[in-house]
């Protein structure tokens, strides 16, 4: 990881990003240390001051590796919805971010999504949305915060993106708080055939949306682990 830094720093013109990204991978795939590493590794590489004569390559490094934290956001933070399902299945949802490697990621997503310059700030709104979309609510809440001061800019490919993305955001929130009672509940009886068979059929549309942005992890509904067992238990 040291010579990925330094190859960065002293030769950007020669970087092979889907090198870089296939060492990062199986890093990742060593476990809690991995990921650790890497994100340090990202970390150092987008914090270092740019080097005049190569401000161009390390502009375009600096776009790959937002795009790749978009990929790999919540693996590397070990983030999503089913961090917060106890062991008896119950779903328990903190008001802020408790996850230090995420906050540490959205920082510099938000950041260049504000200043960088359009290339860059189009990839960071795509990779907020993917890592949005794949989260629990309490990064859905901040993202959406990030996504509302990004649509204020008329008419230019940021705002619309990310006004792309709040409107699905709010399909999102809304049909989960449309069912919430029946999740709280954990009663899958409770929940009527007819309802069952909305809320499949809602599902699977906000699903489909979520595809256009990213590839949503196997056993995932966008409304919540906690509207899993309904969604299950629904006989088409």
């Amino acid at each position: 990881l040291q010579l990925v830094s330094e190859w960065f720093w002293l030769i950007p013109p020669k970087l092979d990003f889907q090198l870089i990204f296939s060492i990062w991978r199986t890093i990742i795939r060593l476990g809690a240390q991995g990921r650790s590493m890497v994100l340090s590794n990202i970390f150092e590489i987008l914090d270092t001051d740019l080097i005049p004569q190569h401000r161009q390559y390390q502009f375009e490094s600096h776009k790959n590796i937002y795009h790749f934290l978009g990929e790999y956001a919540n693996v590397l933070a070990r983030e999503s919805h089913h961090r917060y399902v106890s062991q008896n299945g119950t779903f328990s949802m903190p008001s802020d971010i408790s996850n230090g490697a995420m906050k540490a990621i959205l920082l510099r997503l938000g950041h260049a999504a504000t200043v960088g310059s359009w290339e860059v700030r189009c990839v960071c709104v795509d990779s907020l949305g993917k890592i949005c979309i794949r989260s629990g609510t309490s990064v859905r809440v901040h993202i959406y915060g990030i996504l509302t001061h990004l649509v204020a800019e008329k008419a230019t490919a940021v705002s619309h993106i990310a006004s792309s993305l709040l409107s699905l955001l709010d399909q999102m929130l809304q049909a989960r708080t449309q069912y919430l009672s029946y999740f709280k509940s954990g009663q899958v009886d409770s929940m009527p055939q007819e309802e069952l068979a909305k809320l499949y059929e809602m599902n699977t549309k906000i699903s489909q949306q979520c595809e256009v942005f990213c590839t949503l992890p196997n056993n995932f509904s966008p409304l919540g682990p906690d509207a899993l067992p309904f969604l299950n238990s629904y006989k088409r």
